[in-house]
């Protein structure tokens, strides 16, 4: 699940307002899907995760950046159908790296956040607020650091995606 909002960080400097914002509906998606998936390691030692995980629940019920991920998810998901445009990311810059903020409005999310962690995110122009590729990275940083949380304190592994595993690679038709 974490590859696959890593992967979407790249779309984030499309020109193509489109792709951005599918790439910010997988980093949320995918992201809050990172979490739903180290919560199965409840059903092998459940007190011993319930104790690890609690503090870490309750630091993800306060973070603003952690709730604007989880309240875009929330709208993508329960809320489909509602139109992605009309201002919801602003684009600025030019050429094939092309830098997108979110607006406060977007899917009636929260405003984005301007912190982390108690620290303030890095904005270029603090009236503008910060562009979703800092959001994003800061997610993604943050799912990276509580995997690997979890992959010291259980021992677990995860399973690598499909392309990453030893031996001939899949080919398609005609290849």
């Amino acid at each position: 699940m974490l590859a696959r909002a890593k992967m979407a960080l790249g779309d984030l400097h499309s020109p193509d307002s489109g792709r951005a914002i599918t790439a910010v509906y997988l980093i949320a998606v995918f992201g809050r899907a990172t979490t739903q998936t180290l919560q199965t390691l409840r059903t092998y030692r459940r007190d011993r995760f319930n104790a690890w995980w609690e503090p870490r629940q309750a630091f993800m019920s306060s973070d603003p950046l952690l709730i604007f991920f989880n309240h875009l998810r929330n709208a993508f998901l329960k809320e489909g159908g509602r139109d992605h445009s009309g201002g919801s990311l602003i684009g600025f810059g030019g050429g094939t790296k092309k830098k997108w903020r979110c607006t406060w409005y977007f899917l009636g999310s929260p405003k984005p956040p301007t912190e982390q962690d108690g620290k303030p995110i890095f904005q270029e122009k603090p009236e503008d607020g910060p562009t979703v590729e800092t959001l994003g990275r800061l997610y993604i940083d943050f799912l990276e650091r509580l995997v690997n949380e979890a992959v010291d304190e259980f021992k677990w592994r995860p399973i690598p995606p499909p392309w990453n595993l030893p031996g001939p690679k899949p080919r398609l038709p005609g290849e």
